[in-house]
């Protein structure tokens, strides 16, 4: 995306069919902006800047989110999202989804481990889910145990 040196240029991103309909203004007003011929009002230019930088909600979001002094607002939050929040919730679902994988080819080695060595392979699944307790959650699932020695 293009940075503008000033709000003004913003107008360049624009064909005059598209500013007329976003402004509400004749096409032939359009063309005079985007000419030089007349200066728009300042709150069309910053509209347009804020449209252009994504700053204003899309259509296609719920109606029920809106902005309010620089943070995300819904009526089913205790309290607005920051953007610093947005981010490391963003940052943390990446990271959830990197572990769920790496931890899905880890619990199908450890598997095909079963077959060679069971003791090894339960050292394994014991190891997986000391770090997966760290994270809050099992991470391997657990065999059902049929000797007496393990409380059956």
């Amino acid at each position: 995306m293009e940075l503008f040196g000033s709000k003004i240029e913003v107008l360049q991103a624009y064909d005059a069919d598209n500013l007329a309909r976003i402004l509400g203004i004749s096409l032939r007003t359009a063309q005079r902006y985007l000419s030089g011929e007349s200066r728009p009002p300042q709150g069309f230019v910053d509209h347009l800047w804020n449209l252009y930088h994504g700053r204003i909600m899309p259509e296609d979001w719920p109606r029920h989110l809106r902005f309010a002094k620089g943070q995300l607002h819904s009526p089913n939050t205790v309290r607005p999202l920051s953007w610093a929040t947005i981010e490391q919730i963003d940052w943390l679902m990446s990271e959830w989804g990197w572990w769920s994988s790496f931890f899905a080819k880890v619990q199908t080695q450890i598997q095909e481990l079963e077959n060679v060595s069971p003791g090894a392979a339960r050292r394994f699944k014991s190891l997986a889910n000391e770090i997966g307790e760290k994270q809050g959650r099992t991470w391997i699932k657990q065999t059902r145990q049929t000797h007496r020695q393990y409380g059956c």
